[in-house]
């Protein structure tokens, strides 16, 4: 059975249908605003590469990012990213993005901070409510929204190391589809024409032969 590889692509998109998503790329050559990391902070790095958390939402209707810690409060986290070592060392380009369940009633933002070390910097995950007002809701108290973050490289500054196996998936499926599906497909319409052109000369030829017959 023929299978379009366009398929195999909206199953890979199929995900970011179910979920939000919030990213924000970066690299660590460029510099960004520094600030004092918290005492303990959750960290990404190549041995644990994703985290699934929850917070608490605002309800700001500004940019959350312009607004003080003080007004925040507890409402935000800190994530360090760290890849000074291991199989990350030799990358610049880094993309970190948010998942969260669409039922989720909140918006994300990212902010990236530098550190004192040139190979750790940090994040600032903060998340606006937008469902019903607590003032109109049933209960007053906000639920924490969770999610999933996630630290990856970007190959070639602009690819997620994650989306090689989708791509090797969909070059094969587009070279079998070439090389194998085409033709036969081809040779399947063609078959049909061609008994048709055949049928059409035999129905002239008669035509003629039977004028001919007349004429004589």
């Amino acid at each position: 059975m023929f299978v379009p590889p366009s398929w195999f692509f909206a199953l890979f998109l199929l995900p970011c249908v179910l979920a939000n998503t919030e990213i924000v790329n970066f690299n660590f050559k460029e510099t960004h605003n520094a600030t004092v990391p918290p005492s303990k902070p959750y960290w990404l790095d190549p041995t644990i590469s994703e985290r699934v958390l929850s917070i608490v939402p605002l309800q700001e209707s500004g940019n959350l990012n312009d607004l003080d810690e003080l007004s925040v409060g507890d409402s935000e986290l800190w994530v360090e990213l760290r890849v000074g070592s291991g199989p990350w060392s030799a990358y610049d380009h880094f993309t970190v993005r948010i998942s969260s369940p669409a039922s989720v009633p909140a918006d994300f933002y990212l902010a990236v901070f530098d550190t004192e070390s040139p190979r750790t910097k940090l994040v600032r995950v903060r998340a606006r409510h937008i469902g019903v007002p607590a003032s109109y809701a049933v209960a007053t108290d906000i639920e924490r929204a969770p999610f999933v973050i996630t630290m990856e490289p970007l190959l070639l500054g602009v690819l997620p190391q994650s989306v090689l196996p989708f791509l090797g998936v969909a070059v094969v499926t587009i070279f079998v589809a070439l090389r194998f599906v085409l033709p036969w497909v081809t040779r399947q319409l063609d078959e049909p024409f061609y008994n048709l052109q055949k049928l059409a000369g035999s129905s002239a030829e008669g035509i003629t032969g039977d004028h001919k017959r007349h004429v004589e």
